[in-house]
């Protein structure tokens, strides 16, 4: 069953200036998000928050935030870029790809895109990391080697 979250604008923007500014933030830096609608390649802020991941237009402190997605329900893949033998380049549309999706029917999703392959395989290892589940697992795994 998918998890959705209402929050009002208010709850919204205090967890997007706490993201900011807690030292606790797993990750944050510049991607590139496809759009849905247009095709178009767009780059945003983005920060990681605990299962949260936030979209800002710049990384500039004054300015509210752009999207949200929570990451419960949703898995983390790098995108697998198919060439033939004769194409030697790869597009940079193309390069440092990876998608968030989400089960079962995975009719929502996003694409994103990191500026170097160790980026894209940091944001990769975090954002699988945040989900609330993942540290329910890993907690679980501890106790076992702890008995």
């Amino acid at each position: 069953m998918p998890i959705s979250l209402r929050l009002i604008q208010t709850q919204f923007n205090y967890l997007a200036t706490k993201a900011r500014q807690d030292s606790q933030a797993t990750m944050s830096g510049y991607l590139w998000k496809k759009n849905s609608v247009s095709g178009k390649w767009q780059q945003r802020y983005f920060v990681l928050y605990q299962n949260l991941l936030f979209q800002f237009e710049s990384d500039k402190l004054d300015k509210a935030p752009c999207g949200m997605a929570l990451l419960e329900g949703s898995y983390c893949e790098k995108t697998l870029v198919l060439r033939t033998s004769r194409d030697t380049r790869t597009a940079p549309q193309h390069e440092h790809c990876f998608t968030i999706c989400y089960l079962p029917k995975r009719k929502k999703y996003y694409e994103l895109r990191a500026n170097s392959e160790e980026s894209c395989d940091d944001w990769v290892a975090a954002i699988r990391c945040a989900r609330y589940r993942y540290a329910k697992i890993l907690n679980t795994y501890q106790l076992y080697l702890n008995v």
